[in-house]
């Protein structure tokens, strides 16, 4: 599909977005629970340093997100397999997905 003139690539038809806040808890929280297909996660502007992954995420271990920084496209099945942790507890993170 072109729209003027730039390529749009149609991911899916729901969109799922939320906003949540980490606490610092070895093994991190899961981000959310839901049927998608990918996602992408920010740590908002002001906030520590955050780690994203798979349960057991921990300081140093996992992607590390940055204040401002966003992930690339995370290709998952469920939000509940997406786990952050926060370097400072109780610091907010936003995500966007698609499920289908």
């Amino acid at each position: 599909m072109t729209v003027s003139g730039n390529i749009v690539r149609i991911v899916g038809n729901t969109l799922l977005a939320g906003y949540v806040q980490i606490p610092s808890i070895a093994g991190g929280a899961a981000i959310s629970s839901g049927i998608v297909i990918q996602t992408v996660v920010k740590n908002l502007s002001g906030n520590n340093t955050m780690w994203i992954g798979p349960s057991g995420v921990n300081s140093g271990i996992g992607y590390i997100l940055l204040a401002g920084e966003t992930t690339p496209d995370l290709k998952t099945n469920n939000l509940a397999n997406v786990f952050a942790y926060a370097f400072t507890s109780g610091q907010n993170l936003s995500y966007i997905a698609t499920n289908q």
